[in-house]
Order: C-alpha cells, then structure tokens, then sequence
C-alpha cells in the first residue's frame, strides 16, 4: 500500500496538471488599510508594482509578517502560486530594502529564541523583536 501510494504521489507530480502549477514571484506592497488589520488576518490585499491586485494567503507566520505594523509599507517579495478563488498562496516571502532581499524574523534577546511570527516569546512573554537577515545571494 505504502509503495502505491509513492507511485499515485509520482505520477501526480509528473502529470500535466502538475506541470502548469509553476511558482511565481509578486514584488508590491500591503495595501495599508490590511496592513493596519488589529490582528493577523487569514488573507491580505497585495498590491504589485504594476498596481496589479491580488488576495494573498498563507501560514500564520506568513500572514503575521504581512500584516505586522513595523513593516507596514515595505516593499515586499512573494513567492508562491496562484489558488483556488483568485488568492495568490505565498511560500516564501522577503522584504526588499536598497535592492537586497531580506528574510523577517523575529528575536527573545532574553531567552536567545528565534521565531517567524510577531508577538510574545514562547518562552518569557516578553515582546519579541523584530529582525530582518539579509538574504545571502
């Protein structure tokens, strides 16, 4: 059962449906009015630079960061493909200053914790901070 599961999952992947799923890069900005959201939302309006519009979606540390009031403004780099209804479902995503890219996260200088999401520290509950790593070329 296990090995025909691995082909169905093989098969699928190298299936031309599979094919047309391609990834895709949107660089824009948060509208602000969902980047001033009270908590973060499940979805985003995301502004491209050509002004086109689209409705991100992702995970809570992906929507956290978009919808974190520190970066409200950047210029943002999304990876990710388009999904059902018109959303556009991010993978990956940067912040772009000086023409670099940067990866957000955030920092528990007391407990010395990473994480990807704003808010307290697991750990402590102190406010954590607000860290963006360049990206390495």
């Amino acid at each position: 059962m296990i090995c025909l599961a691995g082909v169905l999952i093989a098969a699928a992947a190298n299936s031309p449906a599979a094919a047309q799923i391609q990834v895709q890069v949107l660089r824009g900005r948060i509208e602000a009015a969902a980047a001033q959201a009270p908590q973060p939302a499940e979805t985003g309006l995301f502004v491209t630079e050509g002004g086109l519009r689209h409705t991100v979606t992702g995970d809570e540390y992906t929507m956290g960061q978009l919808h974190d009031r520190r970066l409200a403004g950047r210029l943002w780099e999304l990876h990710g493909t388009p999904g059902p209804g018109g959303r556009f479902l991010v993978d990956k995503l940067f912040t772009i200053k000086d023409r670099q890219r940067f990866r957000v996260t955030y920092f528990c200088v007391v407990c010395n914790i990473r994480t990807h999401a704003p808010g307290r520290c697991m750990c402590c509950q102190d406010e954590t901070e607000l860290e963006e790593l360049p990206e390495k070329p």
